[in-house]
Order: structure tokens, then sequence, then C-alpha cells
């Protein structure tokens, strides 16, 4: 009987871990920040307009990534980003935006997987964007669950985002903004090809004067060549958006 046990128990960890090891090979999320652990580097580039709106803005971001695996359930991401921003009838901005540092926590069991993380945007110390103080930055938790059959993927997440400074609490004269994020992406893989939707509500509740509901959604596609993996996702945000249109290109070498 014991033997049995132990052999029914050898048989689930194997499944577990190659089961992991599959989704390792999964398509990877553009817009929504990637909750899937897995060894990597990349370089993603964003271009988004407001062509409709007075005064309207441009945006180009260049972000270079990686991340690294350190235990089978935990890994550390991290993205530098520099961003050239102009608005019409104003100077043009370039700048290094948010550093973005990631721990990702992921167990997985059967077809579902559980994850959880903290997301940081540092302070980025400088004025340049002007739209946030330079002692700024964003705190964000999360918790999700995800299920994949042979060639389905199905992920949600719930997120809570706030700003924050060093001190980590509000100064004098100043108050957090503190919204909550929900993910929904849902896709299929065929051979080396990747079909994908990805969508976030986002939904800015603190403060309440300046309460907002924003939604975005695009479908995206991907190729995996030997662990290359290059994808493309066009966005369309909700009209209460700074934008009107998104479009992102990642490239990324899969470790």
């Amino acid at each position: 009987m014991k033997k049995t046990i132990l052999i029914i128990l050898s048989i689930l960890l194997i499944n577990i871990d190659v089961q992991a090891q599959e989704i390792k090979n999964r398509y990877q999320h553009i817009f929504l920040d990637e909750v899937e652990l897995i060894n990597r580097v990349g370089l993603k580039y964003e271009y988004k307009d407001h062509l409709e709106k007075q005064n309207s803005q441009k945006e180009q971001k260049y972000t270079f990534f990686g991340e690294y695996s350190f235990f089978d359930h935990y890994s550390l991401y991290v993205h530098i980003p520099y961003t050239l921003r102009w608005t019409e009838g104003s100077e043009n901005r370039k700048y290094m935006d948010h550093i973005r540092v990631i721990n990702k926590f992921q167990f997985g069991w059967k077809n579902y997987f559980f994850y959880s993380g903290i997301l940081l945007d540092l302070p980025r110390n400088h004025d340049k964007a002007g739209d946030v103080p330079k002692n700024l930055g964003y705190i964000e938790p999360y918790l999700g669950i995800g299920f994949y059959a042979s060639f389905f993927v199905f992920k949600f997440a719930v997120r809570w985002n706030t700003q924050s400074n060093t001190k980590f609490k509000e100064e004098e004269n100043q108050q957090f903004e503190r919204m909550w994020k929900y993910d929904l992406s849902m896709g299929i893989v065929y051979e080396n090809w990747r079909f994908w939707i990805e969508a976030q509500y986002q939904y800015l509740y603190d403060p309440k004067q300046k309460k907002q509901e924003t939604y975005f959604i695009g479908p995206s596609i991907g190729y995996n060549w030997n662990q290359l993996v290059v994808s493309l996702i066009y966005l369309f945000p909700s009209e209460k958006s700074a934008y009107n249109r998104e479009i992102r290109i990642q490239i990324q070498k899969l470790l």
C-alpha cells in the first residue's frame, strides 16, 4: 500500500514539473504584466496617441527587461523604460521612466496554476514627465489564477495599486491615488503561433473627486522560433483614457 501511494505521489509531482515546463513555453503577455515565472530577456516598443483630442499627445517608449527564476516558485522581474513624449503646442520630453521591479510567486496543480506578487514602480527622481511628483512611485500587490489545456490558456488576476513615496505615507497636502485593476486574458497555441486577447478594467476610487473607470482590450499575435518570441498587440482603450490607440511590439529570448 505504501509503495502504491509513493508511486502515485511521484507521478503527480512529475506531472506538475512537466506541466510547469509547458507553461514556460506558452505565450507571454504584452500589455498586461506577465504573471508566470520565466527566464527571459527582451525589448518592448510602445506607441500611443490621441489624435482626436485637443492638444493631442503622442508617446513612444523603449523598455529593456529581464527575468530570472531563482527557485521553482519564485522569480524577479526588472524593466527599464525610456520614454519620448510630445504634446501639441509644447516642448518634447525625453526621460527615464519608472524602473519596475516585480517579485513573482507561482504554484501549479494539475492544469491550474496560482500566482501572486508585488510590483514596485520606483520613483523617477525627476520632473521631466510633468505628471506625478519625482518622489512618487507605485506599489501593486496582485493575486491570480490560471488554467491551461492542450492548446488553450486562461488567466485572471486582481490587483490593488497605490501611489507611494519613500516614507510610505502621505505627507502634508498630499493624497495618493489608489485603484483596483482586474486582468483577464485567454488565448490558444497552435504549433509555434500564439493568438491572444488581453483585457484590463481599472477603477480609480481614491481620491473621490478623481473617481474614474477605464478599460483596455486588445488582440495580439506571437510567434516562437527556437525560444525567440516576437509578439504584437493593438489596444483599444476606453473613451476616458488619455490615448485612443496603442501598439506594442515585443521581442524576447526565453532562456
